[in-house]
């Protein structure tokens, strides 16, 4: 395969990838409208009480886990980053450069949505489990933020 023809197949397979974001930023937009409508459900008895809690902890989730799965998934980029910057056009290498600055924004934004809802989990073993993924992903963004800053792209 030719390095055009390449070009063109990362062109399509990157389209996919935007209408996914695209996807992924409507539905966290909405994600946490689970917890303003568990929020007014009644809450007069213990049962009421305790569904209403649940109800609430479950729109947390929700909230968390659509821009947990964004932020994660949009380092799949990193691989097609670096090829673009090794095969692509050399004059649009500074293109490639601002690309690589979003996917690390992207993160650190998508994340931001999930701190701010961890606070209000009670399962603490799932914050953990929240936290050691985030933690994981932030290694992936710093080892790919030194590597690129190195080379000089």
């Amino acid at each position: 395969m030719d390095v055009s023809d390449r070009m063109e197949e990362i062109q399509a397979e990157l389209v996919k990838y935007k209408d996914e974001f695209v996807d992924g930023i409507d539905k966290d937009a909405n994600s946490f409208n689970g917890v303003m409508d568990a929020m007014k459900l009644p809450k007069e008895t213990e049962e009421e009480k305790a569904a209403r809690s649940e109800k609430i902890q479950e729109g947390y989730r929700n909230a968390i886990e659509v821009p947990l799965g964004l932020g994660m998934k949009v380092t799949e980029l990193y691989d097609y980053a670096r090829e673009l910057a090794e095969k692509g056009n050399s004059n649009a290498i500074t293109d490639v450069a601002v690309a690589l600055l979003n996917i690390e924004a992207a993160v650190h934004g998508a994340f931001l949505n999930v701190i701010i809802n961890l606070n209000s989990l009670k399962d603490q073993d799932y914050r953990h489990e929240l936290e050691e993924k985030m933690d994981a992903t932030r290694k992936i963004v710093e080892k790919e933020s030194r590597r690129n800053y190195e080379s000089g792209r």
